[in-house]
């Protein structure tokens, strides 16, 4: 049941059906042309067909790239981008791709199809569909609506509408407008059938009022916006804000090289204002977009561009280096001088400071005054005679007429008035209590009450922390939050604040009252009223109350008609669990709170997601009781990811709290999945960026046998962390796994069906035990036994199959099976012999991670190049001989690709080679060891082909090895001439065979001898 925009089949609603016709669907595809674009759903990467499928490199790459492609996609826009992501894969087909905005396809953008990129520059780019929004590209205009872009129909257009369309594609106003014909034939879009008159006060034309309208003259709408001037300026929040500039025909940024104060002194004189309040550079913003920078200004300049300035480079300035000014404002605010809940005077400035008349004075301005100074409700208003106040200030000539719901009363609208009876309106607001939120409306920033307003830190601060305050504040929810703004007052209140994520008051998470921030370190956060949800505030493993949110506010839930299924959607909504309890508590109990009973009684059946996919009916609360849940929360230990099979890693401890990232890796993520029933970790996993405070888990370094991260070397000493690894866990495929144990047996376990199962013991052989040990990285087994399926963990599942096995297969899953009854209830358990000290790996036979045994396998690290190729362009370590010598002790033929992708570990012994190239095996290599790894090896060795190979020797003769047939073999001395010597020589780099050929004893140590004879004419 597709509705179209899907990605993929799996997004699509499913209803079970039966296929009477018994036929088979088929369907044609239009193959891809060049400059097609797609995303890997399962690399996630970026990818660009040009005569065949490849990948994008991220040279140059920006948010407007990512952008043009998701609407190449038929998205609205990106979501979300990633560069510098990795991936052993490195076949680019185009480098240095630069897009302006507002452009549909990647073709449009300038971009190299040479490169000089390696396999950690891909690009993972994910896609927004839904929403509305229009813009204008090359003077037509188009709106994405319904899960698709349209063209806008050329009828009924007006200049309040063209107004808003310039205003929200380019942040002008319209010059002119008309409408054009359309070839119904040849275009790209379908003309949206609506038709918008916009009163000009819009942010967006999707806010605009619209009437249906099926354009029957295929006209559509262009329009001409006002261009800006060469080098005009702007500030992102208007009088303060990141400083853009108008170049070369787009906005973009400056950078802040060479940056001075004076400059923002004349910004600020540009767009009208005296001086700058302050200016400093290092700020953050994922646009990288710069025009500019190296700008240096005398101060009595007129426009930026008659200061000394410089053309940006690409790629010469970080994210981290954009310019933040705040100018000197036309300052617009109420102010009640007292904030204690006594009755005040109203003052307003505006320009300069007057007094509110108190004639048409109402409920509503008053609750927004309140709002605006206290962020409290409003209690009552009052007036008196401004003669009594002994002040000089006048009353402001014009009344304000709010609707209660605006942030400040300079939003409010007014009309002109004569206060004739010279009285002063008086409010009185609630008082405001410690721990009291509000968004102030001058600098959007985040302030907190603690005897007096001040701010909060960034430090620590998270999507959680956002959701409660936005709560505390009446919204659903956060959309987002900023960290990083700038302000130049910073007076912290309150830091590292800490939620679980289900609080509705800020003083329910843990915070510190003291602080090491900057004025680099405010918040900005973006409240949600739209939607629907549930809540239940303290997930403790006791009764708590439930909340529902709908039509912009918060509500009770009625105890009288709950049900368990209706209590189970809600803790699964909430906490990802089932319901254990509930019960009803009289309504009165809860007499000081704000919020009413929810007049509609649930009808849920136990399956929805959520309590908003419920059936509903109205009635009312008979009992005027509300509903208390406990939900079966996780045992402290659990393990999860955010978002099902991939995210961020989280343990629980009395409540979720997140895992380091510092120290993992590739072997951490595997166990983390293995723990969670998925078979392994698929890709390289990620860290991303976040200010991370206590309490979390760092896991320093895992083997690959703990049926838990929290079986691994873990540190939990630290205060802070600034990564957090994000994985996705591979839930297909199938293999057997025994980890090595150094005095027990350990059970067996396999995996398919996306299940993990243990193996009956009833039927099995040592061929089966061989099979399962070698699969695992280990010698043949030493001994079998069964253990009782009363010693397994609860919930535990016996494969339903026996296996048959002959010996030589390289995993339990080429075996072949037949259905079988455990009727003993005992599951295998194998103790295999271990592999000497010294022996090598690659995690997937021919191709992975090279993997050393040290009293257990660990990952072969690339310690050298990671430090050294910055100052040896002459040695790219692992590039070359190691490689091949690696591949050659596998009995393989040499290495086909080489790679070492960022895995921090930290531990003991870390070994690393040097070889000359003629070894034959890397443990004739040199070998250094390390306590910390920055890069592993990763190598692809070639099965195929035919070679010999002649170790170099300065004196002394050497054996000859030959490649054939995907194995190495020895050459029998007989019958080997002088002109087969020399082939032999020619082809391992030498000149000629020199005149002694001679012939050795083989060993055990030496490949079998090949069964052909060489008859070579030398040439």
């Amino acid at each position: 049941r597709c509705v179209g925009h899907e990605d993929s089949l799996c997004d699509c609603p499913q209803t079970e059906a039966i296929c009477s016709s018994d036929l088979v669907v088929q369907i044609l595809c239009d193959p891809p042309v060049n400059g097609s674009v797609r995303i890997n759903r399962d690399t996630g990467l970026l990818e660009i067909y040009l005569d065949g499928w490849g990948y994008v490199c991220d040279d140059y790459w920006s948010t407007e790239a990512s952008d043009t492609v998701c609407r190449q996609l038929g998205h609205r826009r990106s979501s979300f981008t990633s560069t510098g992501s990795y991936y052993d894969n490195y076949d680019f087909k185009i480098d240095d791709v630069q897009c302006k905005s507002n452009l549909f396809h990647i073709d449009e953008c300038t971009y190299e199809t040479t490169h000089n990129c390696y396999s950690s520059e891909h690009i993972e780019v994910q896609c927004e569909s839904g929403g509305c929004e229009s813009l204008i590209q090359n003077d037509t205009v188009y709106i994405y609506a319904v899960y698709e872009w349209h063209y806008v129909c050329g009828d009924q257009m007006t200049q309040n509408t063209a107004d808003i369309i310039c205003r929200e594609s380019t942040n002008s106003s319209a010059f002119s407008f008309t409408s054009i014909p359309i070839n119904s034939s040849n275009y790209d879009f379908p003309i949206f059938g609506y038709s918008f008159n916009c009163t000009g006060y819009e942010d967006s034309l999707c806010d605009c009022p619209n009437v249906t309208n099926s354009c029957p003259n295929m006209e559509i709408v262009q329009i001409t916006c006002y261009t800006p001037e060469e080098g005009e300026v702007r500030l992102t929040n208007g009088d303060n804000g990141l400083l853009e500039v108008y170049y070369d025909g787009e906005w973009g940024y400056v950078c802040d090289d060479g940056w001075i104060d004076v400059n923002g002194d004349v910004v600020c004189s540009i767009l009208g204002y005296e001086y700058a309040l302050s200016t400093s550079g290092s700020h953050y913003s994922s646009d990288t977009n710069y025009r500019l920078n190296f700008i240096d200004c005398t101060g009595e300049e007129e426009d930026l561009l008659d200061c000394s300035y410089g053309i940006y480079t690409p790629n010469y300035c970080s994210s981290y280096e954009h310019i933040y000014i705040s100018c000197l404002p036309d300052l617009c605010e109420s102010i009640i001088p007292n904030l204690e809940g006594e009755v005040n005077p109203v003052q307003y400035f505006n320009q300069s400071l007057f007094y509110v008349c108190a004639d048409g004075f109402t409920d509503n301005v008053g609750q927004v005054v309140c709002r605006e100074n206290t962020g409290t409700d409003f209690v009552t208003r009052d007036s008196l005679l401004r003669s009594t106040l002994n002040a000089t200030h006048e009353i402001y000539s014009e009344v304000f007429h709010c609707t209660g719901s605006e942030d400040s009363l300079c939003q409010c609208n007014t009309t002109a008035q004569d206060c004739s009876s010279d009285l002063v309106a008086q409010v009185q607001c609630s008082v405001v209590e410690t721990g009291t939120v509000r968004i102030n409306y001058d600098t959007g920033l985040l302030e907190v009450y603690d005897d007096g307003w001040g701010y909060v830190c960034s430090f620590g601060w998270d999507q959680t922390a956002s959701d409660t305050v936005c709560r505390q504040l009446g919204h659903r929810g956060a959309i987002g939050y900023s960290a990083g703004q700038f302000h130049d007052n910073f007076e912290f209140l309150i830091s590292n604040v800490r939620c679980s994520g289900n609080q509705f008051h800020l003083s329910d998470c843990s915070y510190d009252t003291t602080h090491y921030c900057t004025s680099t370190n405010h918040l900005s956060v973006d409240c949600d009223s739209d939607g629907c949800a549930s809540l239940l505030p303290n997930l403790e493993g006791t009764l708590q109350t439930a909340y529902y949110y709908t039509d912009n506010t918060w509500h009770y839930i009625c105890g009288s008609t709950m049900t368990m299924a209706t209590a189970n959607v809600i803790c699964w909504e909430n906490a990802n669990t089932t319901a254990l309890n509930y019960q009803s508590v009289p309504f009165n109990t809860f007499v000081t709170s704000n919020f009413s009973i929810y007049d509609s009684q649930f009808n849920c059946t136990g399956t929805e997601e959520s309590l908003c996919d419920c059936a509903v009916t109205t009635q009312a609360c008979s009992y005027s009781e509300i509903v208390q849940i406990q939900c079966d929360l996780p045992e402290n230990g659990e393990v999860r990811l955010s978002e099902g099979h991939q995210g961020f890693v989280e343990h629980y401890d009395n409540g979720w709290n997140y895992v380091c990232g510092y120290y993992w890796n590739q072997v951490a993520s595997d166990v983390a999945c293995n723990s969670l029933g998925f078979r392994r970790a698929q890709g390289t996993p990620q860290l991303y960026y976040i200010d991370l405070y206590s309490p979390f888990i760092s896991v320093e370094f895992c083997f690959g046998n703990e049926s838990s991260i929290l079986d691994c070397s873990l540190n939990t000493d630290y205060t802070y962390c600034y990564y957090q690894p994000y994985i996705t866990c591979e839930a297909g495929g199938c293999e057997s796994f025994a980890p090595y144990a150094e005095e027990s047996s350990v059970t067996v376990e396999y995996y398919t069906n996306s299940t993990w199962y243990y193996i009956c013991a009833s039927n099995t052989n040592d061929l089966i035990a061989d099979v399962i040990c070698l699969e695992n990285g280990n010698l043949p087994h030493q001994s079998v036994q069964s253990v009782p399926m009363t010693d397994l963990p609860e919930n535990s599942t016996i494969y339903p199959y026996n296996f048959i096995c002959i010996g030589n297969e390289s995993s339990l899953c080429n075996c072949s099976t037949q259905p079988q009854e455990c009727n003993n209830g005992n599951v295998l358990a194998i103790r295999c012999q271990r592999p000497e000290n010294g022996a090598i790996r690659l995690t997937e036979t021919s191709h992975g991670t090279l993997q050393l045994y040290n009293d257990g396998w660990q990952p072969v690290c690339d310690y050298h190049t990671y430090f050294v190729y910055y100052y040896d362009s002459e040695r790219y370590y692992w590039a070359g001989p190691e490689s091949d010598v690696a591949c050659r002790s596998l009995n393989f033929r040499r290495a086909r690709e080489f790679s070492r992708p960022y895995d921090y570990a930290s531990n003991s012994d870390y070994a690393d080679y040097r070889c000359l190239g003629n070894e034959t095996h890397l443990s004739q290599c040199e070998m250094v060891t390390f306590s910390i790894c920055y890069e592993t090896v990763q190598l692809s060795c070639e099965t195929d082909g035919c070679e010999s190979f002649l170790p170099y020797a300065d004196e002394g003769l050497v054996k000859v090895r030959y490649y054939t047939d995907e194995s190495w073999y020895s050459i029998c001395a007989d019958n080997i001439n002088n002109d087969t010597a020399n082939v032999i020589c020619r082809e391992n780099g030498y000149a000629r065979g020199v005149a002694i050929i001679s012939s050795f004893e083989r060993t055990d140590d030496d490949y079998p001898i090949y069964s052909q004879q060489f008859d070579c004419s030398g040439v």
